[in-house]
């Protein structure tokens, strides 16, 4: 899915360009600690965000991966 920008037409409101479906959204039983996550392969450009949610009752349950700079990297969202 490629980004759709939306201006907001405020000086009171930063930023003023929205990039509606910028960041990806994966949810599903991924084993503890995400054992079984993958995440895709970034095809049109080298940047990528996505959270992702944990479905089963492990901690953590939710990461916010980036891919820059060639590779994938996350941080645990409590």
């Amino acid at each position: 899915m490629k980004p759709t920008a939306h201006a907001q037409n405020s000086e009171n409101k930063k930023p003023n360009l929205i990039l509606a479906g910028l960041i990806g959204y994966d949810e599903a039983d991924y084993g503890g600690d995400f054992a079984n996550y993958t995440p895709p392969t970034p095809t049109e450009t080298d940047f990528d965000i996505r959270v992702v949610k944990d479905t089963n009752n492990t901690t953590p349950g939710k990461r916010l991966y980036i891919y820059a700079g060639g590779a994938w990297h996350y941080v645990d969202l409590t």
